[in-house]
C-alpha cells in the first residue's frame, strides 16, 4: 500500500511518481530479503511494478521469479491532454466511473466524494507524472500480462512482448476490475505459473 492508502491512511500521499516508487522500493527491501518472490501489479500498480523491477536491477538485488502485469497497456509517457487529475471533481469522477468500480450511488455520497476524490486524484497525478524510459535492456525474468476482455484487447497489450524476453498473455472475462469476479481463477493462474517457475529453477 502506498502512503495515504489503507492501513497507511494517516500518512501524506505522494505527489509524484518518483516518491511513490521510492516508497515501494523501501518497503520491498525491508520485507523481501533473500526470499524468492514475484511482483504483481494491477492498473496503476503495473507502471510502479515495471519501474520497481529496474530499481531492483540497478541495485543488484535478487531478481523476481516472475512478474504479473494486470489490467494495463505497456507503460508510456502520458500526453498532456490525458492528465485527468486536473479536471474539476464532477468531471473527474465521471471519467473514473467509466472504468468501473464506482457507481452513481457512491458518487452521490458526499462523505465518499470528500474522502476519496483527493486520494484518487493524487493517484492519477502520480501516474500522469510518469516518464517512460525507452531503450532499456528487456526484463530478464518471465512476465505474464493479464487483462479483462471487456477492458482491453490483445492489440492493446501485445506491445509488452517488446519489453521482456519471455511474455505470456492471459485473458479473463470482465472489465478493468475483472479480478473481482475472477478471484479464484486469477489466483490459480498465478499459483500455477509460480509452480512452473519453481520447477524450472530446480
Amino acid at each position: 500500500e502506498l502512503a495515504g492508502h489503507g492501513l497507511r491512511y494517516s500518512e501524506t500521499v505522494h505527489s509524484d511518481f518518483k516518491g511513490a516508487l521510492e516508497d515501494i522500493f523501501y518497503n520491498f527491501k525491508a520485507n523481501v530479503g533473500d526470499d524468492d518472490y514475484v511482483i504483481v501489479g494491477h492498473s496503476m500498480g503495473v507502471t510502479l511494478a515495471y519501474e520497481l523491477y529496474y530499481q531492483i536491477e540497478n541495485n543488484n538485488l535478487k531478481a523476481p521469479l516472475h512478474i504479473f502485469f494486470s489490467g494495463s497497456k505497456p507503460p508510456r509517457t502520458r500526453l498532456e491532454h490525458e492528465k485527468i487529475h486536473m479536471l474539476e471533481d464532477e468531471e473527474f469522477l465521471n471519467v473514473i466511473k467509466t472504468y468501473g468500480g464506482l457507481s452513481n450511488e457512491m458518487i452521490r455520497i458526499k462523505k465518499f466524494r470528500k474522502l476519496f476524490t483527493p486520494l484518487l486524484k493524487a493517484d492519477y497525478k502520480i501516474l500522469e507524472d510518469y516518464k517512460f524510459t525507452d531503450g532499456r535492456e528487456k526484463i530478464k525474468c518471465n512476465i505474464s500480462v493479464m487483462y479483462g476482455k471487456e477492458d482491453l484487447s490483445f492489440d492493446n497489450v501485445k506491445g509488452w512482448s517488446k519489453l521482456a524476453n519471455v511474455c505470456t498473455y492471459k485473458e479473463f472475462e470482465g472489465g478493468h476490475f475483472y479480478i473481482e469476479g475472477n478471484a479464484e481463477k486469477f489466483t490459480a493462474y498465478i499459483n500455477k505459473t509460480i509452480l512452473e517457475e519453481c520447477n524450472m529453477k530446480n
